[in-house]
């Protein structure tokens, strides 16, 4: 039953966020880096509903937005799905506003202000730590902790280009 809910809302979020981009269109052309499966459960889904073809490229944030920045003065994309919070403030300039009808059954703060764009879900960030290298009390117990001079040369993360998938 969750599984299902949970298809059905991230079907009609996506459905929502297509809406402004395919008006009349027979196609929509979509970048994400999302799961293969999510992708075709959404797109045969709008495209079921719909009977508007879509067209999905897949690849990293990191290299969409690259390939956003780019397509600026002639998009090829419809809509991006994809990416956090801080890549999409920093590329405000790429996104036109747009305030759906139904976005008012959602959290104020899945929206941003000027409506450039809706979140559809949560990404987790953790710090994790290897215990046989680390005593419990000299772990890192905040984000912040990471910039501590103890720390340089001993922190890896997933490459953003690539996602925070990786």
């Amino acid at each position: 039953m969750k599984r299902s809910l949970w298809r059905y809302a991230v079907l009609c979020i996506i459905g929502l966020m297509l809406v402004p981009a395919w008006g009349w269109a027979a196609e929509v052309v979509l970048y994400s880096s999302n799961p293969p499966e999510l992708l075709d459960m959404v797109s045969q889904g709008f495209e079921k509903k719909t009977g508007i073809k879509v067209s999905t490229v897949r690849l990293g944030t990191g290299e969409a937005m690259k390939r956003i920045a780019a397509e600026k003065d002639k998009p090829l994309c419809d809509v991006f799905w994809s990416g956090d919070v801080a890549v999409l403030d920093n590329s405000k300039q790429y996104f036109l506003p747009y305030k759906s009808r139904e976005a008012r059954a959602l959290p104020k703060n899945y929206i941003e202000k000027e409506g450039r764009w809706t979140s559809s879900n949560a990404h987790v960030m953790v710090i994790m730590y290897n215990k046989s290298l680390v005593k419990e009390s000299e772990k890192p117990k905040a984000w912040k902790d990471l910039f501590l001079p103890k720390w340089k040369g001993k922190v890896v993360i997933a490459n953003p280009e690539k996602s925070g998938s990786a």
